[in-house]
């Protein structure tokens, strides 16, 4: 009698593939990580403005300038979307996607990740996705 089992070790990849939104997500990462470090290397140390004791202690405070680095990395990422869909559209001569132009118009209401996932998600049914 012969074994047909195979071993489910064997089926599943080595490393579990990511999914669109997750790929997205390490994007917008990326993006913060270079504009926190473009922000620090582009003003010097003796011109960036102090933060008062308020400001340090309140988490609030805080709290708006994360959501403020979020928004502009998630704009930076949009960005290069957008100009990424602008050469295929280019190279191609096909028009523009009227459900693209929804998903677009949602991002600039209310920039968010998963806003900008929809965006993401024209690109790559269309294998324009690097990443």
């Amino acid at each position: 009698m012969s074994n047909d089992r195979t071993n489910g070790a064997e089926l599943t990849p080595a490393t579990p593939s990511k999914t669109l939104s997750d790929r997205v997500k390490g994007r917008v990462s990326e993006a913060r990580l270079a504009l926190d470090h473009g922000a620090s290397k582009t003003t010097p140390k003796s011109k960036r403005p102090r933060p008062s004791r308020l400001a340090r202690t309140g988490s609030q405070l805080k709290s708006g300038a994360d959501d403020e680095r979020d928004t502009r990395s998630l704009e930076h990422v949009y960005g290069e979307l957008r100009a990424t869909y602008q050469r295929y559209r280019r190279e191609t001569g096909k028009p523009s996607v009227p459900a693209l132009r929804d998903a677009v118009q949602a991002f600039k209401l209310g920039p968010s990740l998963t806003s900008l996932v929809s965006v993401a998600t024209f690109l790559d049914d269309r294998g324009l996705l690097a990443w």
